[in-house]
């Protein structure tokens, strides 16, 4: 017992000391201090956006732009939005994007940080039987995001959170695609967005 409570206590103290307080298996938090957004993994983007639709929704105070083949789900007024992937044939993976307002549990207000938002978030994603696979810094069209990569074999698919705070809001754009790996063809889709 006195073994358990030693051990307990420390990775306790090891919580405490990560400003995000993520710490997986091996004992390193996935975000810490040493993730500087200035240092943030520059993503080139490809392809042709010039056709592309605008929705902007005025509660979120958001404008996306997306694919014309793609099925919009939300209004200027709510409170996300879905942006279906058109599903091609059978052997295709269903996919959508999502962009979302976070707010602080039970309507608490804004998160102050990315910090503060990731500590809520990542407990979120495990408790509903995700798995973190990686989190970093991305830069996409000159824009900084914190990235985290999400597996769930639970309901079969993965995810690609990405967030951003502007504004004093703090707002996420999701690509999930259901199945056991990220498909580059709509990971490269999502970037342009």
């Amino acid at each position: 017992i006195v073994v358990g409570g030693i051990v307990l206590q420390q990775v306790l103290k090891k919580t405490e000391e990560s400003p995000l307080g993520a710490m997986p298996e091996g004992g390193e938090p996935l975000v810490s201090a040493e993730q500087d957004p200035s240092k943030a993994e520059k993503i080139s983007v490809r392809g042709d956006t010039k056709n592309w639709q605008e929705y902007r929704n005025e509660k979120l105070g958001a404008l996306i732009k997306y694919p014309a083949d793609f099925n919009l789900r939300g209004r200027v007024d709510s409170d996300v939005a879905i942006l279906e992937f058109p599903f091609k044939s059978s052997g295709d993976q269903k996919a959508h994007v999502t962009l979302s307002h976070k707010f602080k549990p039970r309507n608490e207000g804004e998160f102050a940080s990315v910090e503060e938002m990731w500590a809520n978030e990542e407990g979120f994603i495990k408790a509903n039987s995700g798995e973190i696979k990686k989190t970093r810094w991305v830069e996409v069209n000159k824009r900084k995001f914190f990235e985290a990569e999400e597996d769930n074999r639970l309901t079969n698919f993965m995810a690609l959170h990405r967030y951003v705070q502007e504004g004093g809001k703090m707002f996420e754009l999701t690509l999930t695609i259901a199945g056991e790996k990220l498909n580059d063809e709509k990971t490269n889709v999502y970037n342009q967005m």
